[in-house]
């Protein structure tokens, strides 16, 4: 009915036409960034009132938001699907201190480096030689728990599991050197006081500020 309408007032044309704005301006940096920053201002901030404020159209700004900035609305907020532009910058500046400090002492860097990652390991219940015999279907884990790995040049130092419910912040790392006294993260503290990262940064070097719960 819209192509059949467009058609019988003259408009033969397929492509879109110009709309009002500034089209040939909508995709500059300064943009995404003013978009962003409104975002972080008010998480709740509309489309509509970004596009007045930035006089592009709302199409665009939704544009900028779930393709740049890989943001979604969740419970009528803003929020980063993956890594939004804010995080990215952070991991360029961090990466660059990072190779800075590295050029700066190459024999030195790797063996003050400690790095560390966590991960989901799933548990399953083992079959007998009889079940082993039926059909393959897909079986659901047992159960599963969130463990951290810490490792340096010469190889892994601490594998840790956090126990079912533990929120991880770096605080929770902080503390880790108290409760696992004695079963081998006193070598990961000693690697520490030679890491490289700032203090409160050594573990999260993806933010510190991220927080997972282990469910």
């Amino acid at each position: 009915k819209k192509w059949v309408a467009r058609f019988k007032t003259g408009h033969f044309g397929t492509e879109d036409e110009d709309h009002p704005g500034r089209p040939l301006l909508v995709s500059v940096p300064e943009n995404v960034d003013i978009v962003h920053s409104k975002i972080l201002a008010d998480r709740r901030v509309s489309a509509k009132k970004i596009a007045q404020a930035l006089e592009i159209s709302r199409k665009r700004v939704g544009y900028i938001i779930h393709d740049v900035l890989d943001m979604r609305k969740l419970s009528a907020e803003w929020v980063p699907k993956c890594f939004n532009a804010n995080q990215k910058r952070d991991r360029v500046v961090a990466s660059r201190t990072i190779l800075e400090q590295f050029r700066r002492n190459t024999a030195g860097f790797l063996a003050r480096l400690v790095t560390t990652d966590e991960t989901w390991i799933y548990l399953y219940d083992s079959e007998t030689k009889e079940q082993s015999k039926k059909k393959f279907r897909t079986q659901k884990s047992a159960s599963k728990l969130m463990a951290s790995i810490f490792w340096d040049k010469d190889g892994i130092l601490l594998v840790h599991y956090f126990e079912k419910g533990a929120t991880i912040i770096a605080s929770y790392y902080t503390s880790l050197g108290q409760s696992e006294a004695g079963t081998g993260l006193q070598t990961v503290e000693e690697a520490l006081t030679r890491s490289v990262v700032p203090p409160g940064q050594r573990f999260l070097t993806h933010g510190s500020n991220r927080t997972a719960e282990v469910g």
